[in-house]
């Protein structure tokens, strides 16, 4: 499920080829980084991303979508907080989740 904070608006998807989204992403190597690859291979219509940051550890993803960096793909039982709280919400409509 792909989540940005709620204040930047500007991640939402699926962004355009001409201002793709900034995703901030697990490493390609971590299992969640291959789950999103096999996710992104199999969508029907691709989203416009552009890598910004990546990173093996979900605590620095979370922090830098927290920090208001991009768009993430996680399973929404790894940010319930966040999402209770209004911190985070979907970075798309129902079409994405």
């Amino acid at each position: 499920m792909p989540f940005c904070k709620r204040s930047a608006p500007a991640y939402r998807l699926p962004g355009t080829n001409d201002r793709p989204l900034a995703l901030i992403s697990y490493t390609e190597t971590s299992y969640f980084g291959r789950c999103l690859a096999v996710l992104l291979a199999h969508a029907n219509a691709a989203p416009a991303l552009r890598l910004h940051y990546e990173s093996d550890m979900g605590e620095v993803v979370e922090k830098l979508v927290l920090e208001g960096e991009g768009v993430t793909c996680q399973t929404g039982s790894s940010m319930l907080a966040e999402l209770d709280v209004g911190e985070l919400v979907p970075a798309g409509t129902a079409k994405w989740q």
